[in-house]
């Protein structure tokens, strides 16, 4: 068995609908999301899902076999009453996993995790087959209590919801994929083999 780990910088993140954002900053470390106040015909009790997307460098076949998708990693922080309620995973157009957030667990947990720990490795139920690109999509929630002219005269004081998403990462497997070597050379090593990979035979 042969596994590939890949990761995309957070800065490559894309959102659906600017309009839903108060900013959005690319910064060096990543992407940085502030959402807006809810529009005037939304209800702020029943809001819809806030959608960004962040695409996966997919690697093709290897000896004529494909990648089989077994585990997302999610780097990222959340500040205020927002959490991720979902992930979705597609392949082209098709979905290839979907994580739920039932807030009663580690997995998807709000704050800070922008470190590899529990609330951020997801592991792949069934791990499928990719064949075309790899995206992943964070589904966003926001927890509105009160908005400006719920009571008037007294704007409320919002603390803005933010979240920040630094790295995004996916391991795929080949189960059955046989490395093939050629020979190289390395000064005071002399003739080694040295697979696809890159990793050196012993």
């Amino acid at each position: 068995m042969s596994l590939t780990r890949v990761w995309t910088h957070g800065n490559s993140l894309v959102v659906e609908d600017p309009g839903e954002y108060a900013y959005i900053r690319h910064r060096g470390w990543g992407t940085e999301l502030a959402f807006a106040l809810p529009r005037e015909d939304e209800d702020p009790t029943n809001l819809s899902l806030r959608n960004c997307h962040i695409p996966i460098p997919t690697p093709a076949l290897v000896d004529g076999e494909v990648p089989v998708l077994s585990k997302i990693y999610v780097l990222y922080q959340t500040q205020s009453e927002m959490y991720i309620a979902d992930v979705v995973v597609w392949d082209y157009g098709q979905i290839v996993c979907q994580w739920n957030n039932d807030l009663t667990g580690p997995l998807l947990a709000p704050g800070s995790h922008l470190e590899l720990d529990a609330s951020n490795q997801l592991f792949v139920p069934d791990p499928q087959p990719v064949s075309t690109g790899v995206g992943v999509t964070l589904q966003c929630q926001l927890n509105v209590t009160s908005v400006p002219g719920d009571s008037p005269g007294v704007d409320p004081q919002l603390e803005p919801w933010i979240l920040t998403v630094t790295e995004v990462g996916a391991d795929f497997v080949y189960p059955s994929a046989k490395l093939t070597f050629h020979t190289g050379y390395i000064a005071d090593k002399g003739l080694i083999a040295i697979p696809v990979n890159g990793v050196r035979k012993k």
